[in-house]
C-alpha cells in the first residue's frame, strides 16, 4: 500500500473535506464500527492506521490518546454481530 500511495491519497481526500476534529472523530467511529463487523481487531487496526494517522496528527490530536480511543472503538466493534456470517 505504501508503494501505490493509496493511504496518502485517501488521507488527502478526506483532509480536503474540511471536517472539524469532532466530526472527524464521529466519522472515524462510524467507519470503525462498520468495518469491525467484517474484520477482526488486529486486521482492522493494521488497515486503518496507515490511512488515518496523517489525518489525526494534522487535526492536532495527541497520538497516545488517539491510540487509546482506537483500541476502545475496535473493541466495541468486535462485540457487534458479525454480518458476514449472516450474508452467506
Amino acid at each position: 500500500m505504501g508503494f501505490t500511495q493509496v493511504p496518502m491519497k485517501l488521507a488527502q481526500a478526506i483532509g480536503e473535506m474540511g471536517l472539524s476534529p469532532t466530526m472527524l472523530l464521529i466519522a472515524l467511529t462510524l467507519l470503525l464500527l462498520v468495518m469491525g463487523c467484517f474484520l477482526d481487531g488486529i486486521s482492522l487496526i493494521l488497515l486503518v492506521t496507515a490511512i488515518i494517522m496523517p489525518l489525526v496528527s494534522a487535526a492536532g490530536f495527541d497520538l497516545i490518546w488517539f491510540g487509546i480511543y482506537l483500541v476502545i472503538v475496535v473493541e466495541m466493534s468486535q462485540i457487534t454481530p458479525p454480518l458476514a456470517s449472516i450474508c452467506s
